[in-house]
């Protein structure tokens, strides 16, 4: 039996009061479980945050979302793999601006594939300082842990303003007709939606169809950013805009494993492997200040519109990604300049412009690195107690923003300066470690849950290998070592471990041949894999490259600066990228550098490395990969 009582929660103190006019009905932990709910003002871009069981469910919505700006909006979840036996608390929370309204919660409901198990009665106010709480508790019959196959379907509507205007089968299965009620905020712009598929879902081939009712048929109800994921991975992605209308239906086919729960997709998404890790491969380069108009170094020629903030045109940033997506792409790292050790060249730390770079990763439903561009930092206790603080206030502001920021507190930790607190590798990887460990603490506490990347100390060079770099087995023992307060990776600990890889021609100019950069991008390779096993955390390559390090002064130059390469260096970069991507279980991810719009490669451009109009064109467009 479920049993469910609400609580209302007041973030100064007041004591909570349960509601006894719930509805509840029998359920168990081995069910599949959707959480529905009406929002009102639900307006801002992550202004609200659900959690169930301590764990983040959803920053909602997903997008800045002015038309539902003082009026009730539908919103659904699968929360079926956060789901236990026994006593379950979901609690929702509201970001610490826009305090003006109350974004009351109404019609709150929770169901199983068998039926309605919970239904809330009341409006129940959410604001700035009163936070919501609801406890349920569920039989321990069958086994615990939620559904091992939850699949939870979500995309973006244009014009779904009608009750019942669009009607959803999976395999020939009514699931459902939507808008669930008249919703004029919906006319003329996109709106998100989600539903639970899991009960539909088949071993095999999977049909799923849209149709349009026969009126209304003067705008075309167009679907867009479609994807399907189970509880690891996303198993099916769309990466284009799809038209519905009443003449025109739409249909799409998606494939799952054949054995056991969390098969990949045949339909464009890659399945997880391994448990909970995201698969995650794109580019870095990108300077924190071209999420704005004018952002930058290099311009476009013409402006483009800007799909993201109406009446601008497109950043820099917003170009690129509409550039990647189609590729398969699913990532991108955002720098700016270290503020404890002064500016380099990366662009200063704003973050009015950081809203806008999780804006525009969000549009693109793309996962974003938000890197300090740092070296020195955690080697002093000045700069260490800096740095601290800085990122206390970033992840402070940003952590309930989006689910799919990844933070990477230091570029590339440098060691063996004047004034360094340490000396030598070893020693220096275990100070590193303590620092690392002060950081992610510190996010936790204060409610983050972001992966978290920790860098190899020989990312910018170390004593460990003879080329100076991480390319050599010792170099395993470059990797922090750390804990997560959220657990271990199977208990949910989210923390990536990283080693930038390039060819430098400084170390292997003697041997400057293709034997050479396979022997070098194996050696990376191998110095992961080792990684892994030591810390017992997954690899996220923030930094890959084909530059030689130096210029123009390779022999085999194809193109110079720092969106450069060598005949040698891209021989070396495919050959990793081959490696990475046919690792098993699951691939090994990687971010490759740069792509964006301060080099100085001929004709490179706004794009870098991924500039393809040039002759030679940049080297990411050569690049064979396994997409996502």
């Amino acid at each position: 039996m479920i049993v469910l009582t609400m609580l209302l929660v007041f973030t100064t103190g007041h004591a909570f009061y349960p509601n006894s006019n719930a509805a509840s009905s029998t359920g168990n932990a081995s069910s599949t479980y959707t959480l529905s709910w009406m929002g009102y003002d639900w307006d801002g871009a992550g202004e609200e945050t659900l959690m169930l069981n301590g764990h983040f469910l959803a920053s909602l919505p997903t997008l800045d979302s002015p038309q539902n700006s003082n009026v009730y909006t539908s919103f659904s979840l699968d929360i079926s793999s956060l789901v236990v036996s026994g006593s379950n608390t979901l609690t929702l929370t509201h970001a610490s601006w826009d305090c003006g309204t109350a974004d009351n919660v109404k019609s709150l409901e929770i169901d199983s594939q068998t039926g309605m198990v919970f239904k809330s009665p009341t409006v129940d106010p959410l604001s700035c300082t009163q936070s919501l709480t609801y406890n349920f508790n569920v039989a321990t019959s069958g086994s615990g842990g939620g559904s091992n196959s939850g699949y939870t379907m979500s995309w973006m509507g244009y014009d779904w303003d009608g009750t019942g205007e669009e009607t959803i089968s999976l395999n020939g299965h009514f699931l459902s007709s939507l808008p669930s009620a008249a919703s004029p905020q919906n006319s003329g712009v996109y709106s998100s939606f989600s539903l639970d598929i899991s009960s539909q879902v088949v071993q095999g081939s999977n049909t799923l169809t849209f149709t349009h009712a026969n009126w209304d048929c003067a705008v075309s109800d167009n679907v867009k950013g479609l994807q399907i994921s189970n509880q690891t991975a996303i198993i099916f992605r769309s990466s284009t805009v799809d038209t519905l209308s009443c003449t025109q239906s739409l249909t799409y086919h998606f494939d799952t494993a054949s054995s056991g729960s969390s098969g990949g997709g045949g339909g464009g998404g890659g399945g997880s492997g391994s448990g909970s890790v995201p698969i995650l491969i794109g580019w870095g380069g990108v300077r924190l200040d071209e999420a704005v108009v004018g952002g930058g170094i290099h311009q476009p020629s013409s402006p483009t519109p800007s799909a993201v903030f109406a009446g601008e045109s497109a950043t820099n940033m917003e170009l690129l990604l509409s550039k990647l997506k189609p590729l398969g792409y699913d990532i991108v790292k955002v720098s700016f300049d270290p503020s404890c050790t002064g500016s380099q060249f990366m662009s200063a730390y704003s973050a009015t412009n950081l809203q806008r770079a999780i804006q525009i990763a969000q549009h693109f439903d793309f996962w974003i690195v938000v890197d300090y561009h740092g070296f020195t930092e955690p080697f002093t206790p000045a700069t260490s107690s800096c740095w601290l603080n800085f990122w206390s206030g970033v992840v402070g502001q940003f952590k309930s923003s989006y689910s799919k920021i990844i933070w990477e507190p230091e570029d590339e930790p440098k060691y063996g300066f004047s004034g360094s607190a340490c000396s030598g590798a070893s020693a220096c990887v275990s100070y590193l470690s303590n620092e690392y460990q002060q950081w992610i603490n510190q996010a936790r506490s204060l409610g983050d849950t972001h992966w978290i990347v920790v860098e190899n100390i020989c990312s910018f060079g170390c004593s460990l290998c003879p080329g100076g770099d991480g390319a050599c087995s010792a170099a395993a023992s470059g990797f922090p070592m750390v804990t997560d307060p959220l657990g271990t990776l199977s208990q949910g600990g989210r923390i990536f471990i990283s080693l930038h890889t390039y060819m430098d021609y400084g170390s292997y100019s003697g041997s400057w041949n293709s034997a050479t950069a396979e022997s070098v991008a194996q050696q990376y390779y191998q110095a992961m894999i080792a990684g892994v096993r030591r810390t017992g955390w997954p690899v996220l390559d923030t930094e890959s490259g084909a530059s030689p390090l130096c210029g123009s002064c390779a022999p085999d130059a194809v193109l110079t600066g720092n969106a450069g390469y060598t005949v040698v260096t891209f021989h070396f970069v495919q050959t990793l990228t081959n490696l990475l991507d046919s690792n098993t279980p699951q691939r090994i991810n990687w971010v490759n550098w740069p792509a964006g719009s301060w080099t100085d490669t001929p004709n490179a451009g706004i794009y870098g490395a991924m500039q393809c109009n040039s002759s030679p064109e940049g080297w990411g467009c050569s690049l064979q990969f396994k997409s996502t």
